[in-house]
């Protein structure tokens, strides 16, 4: 990570955040032609990527067993849920 001295714009966290981001090529200016078209790139061939094994659970039958399973997961964590909530409002006890 760069913590070099960064222009007075902004609070010194957005600069921090900023500076966390893309290193020092923020901080810089180094976002050349060249270098903003092999970061679209870099992400056109994550999300092809992505796209692949999405098709691989799709087609696969996969998708059908995963959707049981959020179900379940949504019910579940659903009664955990309401039940802290109810023993948030019990532990309080009446307001005065």
């Amino acid at each position: 990570m760069l913590l070099a001295s960064v222009s007075a714009r902004g609070s010194p966290a957005a600069r921090n955040f900023r500076i966390l981001l893309a290193g020092d090529a923020v901080v810089n200016g180094l976002f050349t032609d060249e270098r903003k078209g092999m970061l679209m790139l870099h992400y056109a061939v994550v999300f092809f990527v992505i796209a692949l094994i999405a098709a691989l659970f799709g087609f696969g039958g996969i998708a059908a067993g995963a959707a049981e399973i959020a179900k379940l997961f949504f019910f579940v964590f659903l009664v955990l849920f309401v039940a802290s909530l109810l023993m948030g409002l019990v532990r309080r006890g009446p307001e005065s």
